[in-house]
């Protein structure tokens, strides 16, 4: 809720009304991309300095696409974020004791994320599709 925060909405859904807007969407760009890396940094830097205490191949796999999905499937929105994240994370740690409990493999926790991320991908297509036509937007497949 404040200025900056705003030109990173804006730089972000619609770079040309940001720039009009008088927002340098090149630096706006430029310094998120910045913090989000440094972020990003601090946490794999506080997962290995923290936990293992030496750099461990493999030591996060995955992860960092688990939260890129949940962040895409939360459609910008910080609280449906966190909310998608611990439910991928419930999931993935609920895949281990899946594994130990019964015979069925870990991997189907996998098979269940894919059918997520294909029904909310499907259900924004159609969405899509209904708009184009009704003489919204036109594009094909």
């Amino acid at each position: 809720y404040t200025s900056w925060g705003y030109g990173v909405t804006m730089v972000g859904s619609a770079p040309k009304f940001a720039e009009y807007g008088g927002v340098n969407v090149k630096r706006q760009g430029f310094v998120v991309l910045l913090l989000s890396g440094a972020v990003g940094g601090l946490a794999g830097g506080v997962e290995t300095l923290g936990v293992h205490h030496r750099f461990m191949e493999g030591f996060a796999p995955g992860f960092g696409f688990d939260g890129l999905i949940a962040a895409l499937l939360a459609n910008g929105s910080p609280v449906a974020t966190i909310v998608t994240a611990l439910f991928f994370g419930a999931l993935r740690s609920g895949s281990l004791l899946l594994e130990v409990d019964t015979s069925a493999s870990r991997e189907i926790i996998t098979v269940i994320q894919a059918l997520i991320i294909l029904s909310v991908s499907a259900q924004v297509l159609i969405k899509r599709r209904g708009d184009s036509q009704a003489g919204e937007r036109r594009w094909k497949f």
